[in-house]
């Protein structure tokens, strides 16, 4: 709501919410996607180090 506002002020909400809904973004793709995979990278690289 605060990014399609029109009213007195919207400009200075419009700086705010754009870099606040791009945040929420990046936060999400990092936790769906590029921290499990570093996670199964880990315990990959933990498992053949055990074993060698």
């Amino acid at each position: 709501p605060i990014l399609l506002s029109s009213g007195t002020g919207s400009d200075v909400t419009h700086r705010i919410a754009a870099p606040m809904l791009g945040g929420m973004v990046t936060v999400m793709i990092l936790n769906l996607l590029v921290l499990p995979v570093i996670y199964s990278f880990v315990l990959e690289f933990q498992e053949r180090r055990r074993v060698a």
